[in-house]
């Protein structure tokens, strides 16, 4: 009877677990195809207007993580690897995410830069 009590709670306990456990979408798109999209981005670009080109190439459901300052938006993709795209806020306004900019894009695999995306109409200085 202890041993049955025991499966049952541990099975709950389980499930509650992967049921709120964070899950990741992995696209169905290459490290080649994501260089060749992203390089239509540019620096400075809005994060919603970077998004709207993403999704519009297949590039759906990232990870944010960062602060309302600077973050970055991670797409998994089907080798592994993630698209890494770093935004800053142009006028912060804490604790909301607003304003984002891009200023670079990258390949990652397990969190280190593999390459480095050139971006688009990039600013002269």
């Amino acid at each position: 009877m202890k041993k049955t009590v025991m499966a049952i709670v541990s099975s709950l306990y389980l499930s509650m677990i992967l049921t709120n456990a964070q899950t990741s979408f992995t696209n169905k798109i290459d490290q080649p195809q994501t260089i060749r999209i992203a390089r239509q981005l540019t620096i400075g670009m809005r994060e919603e207007d970077a998004e709207k080109l993403l999704n519009r190439n297949n590039l759906k459901y990232p990870m944010r993580v960062g602060d309302s300052f600077g973050w970055g938006r991670f797409y998994t993709l089907v080798d592994g690897t993630s698209l890494y795209l770093n935004f800053e806020s142009k006028q912060p306004d804490p604790p909301r995410w607003t304003n984002g900019v891009l200023r670079a894009a990258y390949i990652q695999s397990n969190g280190v830069n593999v390459v480095s995306i050139t971006l688009t109409n990039a600013p002269k200085r």
